[in-house]
């Protein structure tokens, strides 16, 4: 079987965002979730082709940096 799908080229594409060493990314939907539970730190707006609006996108690493 293989992973295809809307949701495999959203990940395919975050995948530059993260740095390397085990970043975890996270949308607000997650975010919403886990706020208060584990820190979040902001990386800003990502425009991903297929989206029409930018993405918040976040991580579980304080290292990370700022969207590109």
């Amino acid at each position: 079987y293989t992973a295809s799908g809307p949701v495999t080229n959203l990940a395919a594409s975050l995948a530059g965002y993260a740095n390397k060493g085990g970043d975890i990314l996270i949308g607000d939907e997650i975010k919403h979730l886990i706020e208060g539970v584990w820190p979040i730190f902001s990386l800003g707006q990502v425009r991903l082709k297929g989206l029409d609006k930018p993405l918040k996108i976040y991580s579980l690493k304080q290292e990370s940096q700022s969207a590109r």
